[in-house]
């Protein structure tokens, strides 16, 4: 009856130590989940952010006017490579807007625009031929990087393609950049 008794209260024991290890953990998760910084967050809407829209000038391809240039989708982040990292973006130059008839035009809010589509510009390219067009939406996360066209013909140490970035195998995408 004693070894039944010593059994029970052990056993207590054990749950009430996993109840407060499962207990710390996920408080642990918890204050680390709510320090994480989203892109956004780091890299908010400026006074100067540009409304983006599809310029149509390709009819399979989506294509954005920034700076005077026409961009398209290039390629997409290497496998193994992650998500996005505030270091190897400069800043975020605008956001998308597929409800928008006016292809480039400044923000007119405070900053909370668009489709949570954003444009960004990447550190080390201060020529802009490639600008990075990500949703952050917690699931999926990838990037897409796009080009200038008027780069096309020139091979990729010539345009400084980033590391982390490997061009799209697509048909369509290919079809662009022959």
């Amino acid at each position: 009856m004693k070894a039944d008794i010593l059994k029970t209260k052990q056993r207590a024991k054990q749950k009430a130590l996993i109840f407060i290890a499962f207990l710390a953990a996920a408080l642990i998760a918890g204050m680390l989940l709510s320090e994480r910084k989203t892109l956004q967050s780091q890299f908010p809407l400026e006074v100067d952010a540009v409304c983006f829209r599809d310029t149509g000038q390709y009819p399979d391809v989506v294509s954005y006017k920034y700076g005077g240039r026409i961009y398209v989708p290039y390629g997409r982040r290497k496998d193994g490579w992650g998500k996005p990292r505030s270091r190897e973006l400069e800043r975020c130059v605008g956001y998308v807007e597929s409800n928008d008839s006016a292809p480039e035009k400044p923000v007119k809010d405070d900053g909370t625009a668009g489709s949570g589509v954003r444009i960004y510009t990447l550190k080390g390219d201060d020529d802009h031929n490639f600008l990075m067009e990500y949703v952050e939406t917690g699931l999926m996360d990838e990037p897409t990087y796009l080009r200038a066209v008027d780069t096309k013909g020139e091979d990729a140490g010539q345009v400084r393609l980033p590391d982390y970035v490997e061009p799209e195998q697509a048909d369509t995408m290919a079809s662009v950049w022959k």
